[in-house]
């Protein structure tokens, strides 16, 4: 699951629609807030058309008409649901496949003191009882050293911030990458630097989630450094599905496996006995897998350049009969090894094949237009 909050500073321009949905897409985002859309209420449906048809939106028209805030996804296995919205904030639930519901905040700031004033309260008023991660551009740093500058900070403005965070219950998430997040882009001495875009958690987050992270990335064609939010999967993995493999009864130790664990002695009615021995089979067949038939691509790369090494040694000493047997061995467990991937790749295109044509979809009328079979479908 990831997060991901830029300020693209007016995305009227085409380009900067396309820069968007590149990022969202390069960084296989789940839900992105974007702020400072600069689009006027009237302009939203066809720069969305335009630029956003394929994803889902969210935005703040009802309190201000340039949309400061935008927030985009496209998977249809994400619920968002809407939980308050205002001049500086969107406050949303989430709940995804293999992660815990919690609750994001996309803020945008005002950049004056007072105006920052009703998005310090709001956040001292959410307190909520779930994981909670509150990211954007806040207009406003922690301390003196997230600033170059050789004008004067608002000390005021420091104070406030860290007050609203501390009553919140909030604290930075760990961040990597661009420390200052935002320049004037001016030149010389006129360069100011400053962290105004972060990443803030509360403590059931950190609790819940503890190997989440930020990182904060280059500006591009903004002045604003993008921020990516990169969560763990909470889903517990699923053991793989035993599939027999009709490689291995071609391997030369395979008859005596199967002859050892019918050996067994094993008490029980015959069903029973069969069950149980086809359980221990299937423990000395994995053992097998992963000693011969496991990453059969990567090994018979491996054998291949083993083959061309001995070919190598053997242009170089043409009649050493040692290096000629060991070709041979080494073509023979070549040989081996792709008919086994051969073999394997099969099985996977059966399998796949008969799930596809079970489910009657386009696969399976296409694989009967070929055979010449005419399906009739009933009215």
């Amino acid at each position: 699951m990831k997060i991901g909050v830029w300020n693209i500073r007016g995305m009227n321009k085409e380009f900067k629609q396309h820069e968007i949905v590149d990022f969202f897409t390069s960084n296989k985002l789940d839900i992105m807030g974007i702020n400072e859309t600069r689009v006027r209420f009237p302009n939203f449906n066809s720069v969305r058309k335009r630029g956003f048809k394929h994803f889902k939106v969210l935005h703040n028209y009802d309190y201000h008409s340039n949309g400061r805030l935008w927030v985009i996804w496209n998977k249809a296995s994400l619920v968002v649901t809407a939980l308050s919205s205002g001049v500086q904030w969107v406050h949303l639930q989430i709940e995804a496949p293999g992660c815990v519901t919690y609750q994001v905040t996309f803020v945008y700031g005002l950049n004056s003191l007072e105006g920052r004033v009703d998005l310090w309260t709001f956040l001292k008023g959410i307190q909520p009882t779930c994981p909670w991660v509150c990211l954007g551009d806040f207009n406003c740093m922690r301390s003196l050293d997230e600033r170059i500058s050789n004008t004067a900070a608002n000390l005021q403005a420091l104070v406030d911030f860290n007050d609203a965070i501390s009553m919140a219950g909030l604290e930075d998430m760990v961040t990597h990458g661009f420390a200052f997040t935002w320049t004037n882009k001016q030149e010389d001495g006129d360069r100011k630097w400053m962290k105004l875009d972060r990443v803030l958690i509360n403590t059931e987050w950190a609790a819940v989630l503890p190997h989440s992270y930020a990182d904060s990335l280059a500006a591009g064609v903004s002045d604003q450094s993008p921020l990516v939010v990169h969560i763990p999967s909470t889903e517990v993995p699923r053991p793989k599905q035993f599939r027999f493999l009709n490689c291995w009864a071609q391997d030369p130790s395979f008859p005596e496996i199967i002859k050892e664990v019918w050996q067994e002695r094993i008490y029980g009615c015959s069903m029973y006995k069969l069950v149980q021995h086809l359980k221990v089979a299937k423990q000395h067949l994995k053992v097998l897998h992963h000693k011969t038939y496991s990453s059969l691509t990567e090994r018979a790369k491996k054998k291949m350049c083993e083959l061309q090494d001995c070919q190598g040694k053997l242009q170089r000493d043409p009649m050493n009969a040692a290096l000629m047997l060991e070709e041979k061995e080494l073509c023979l467990q070549y040989c081996n090894l792709k008919n086994a991937e051969l073999s394997a790749a099969c099985q996977r295109a059966k399998a796949h094949g008969i799930q596809m044509m079970d489910a009657n979809t386009s696969y399976f009328f296409a694989k009967m237009a070929v055979r010449g079979v005419v399906v009739i479908l009933a009215r």
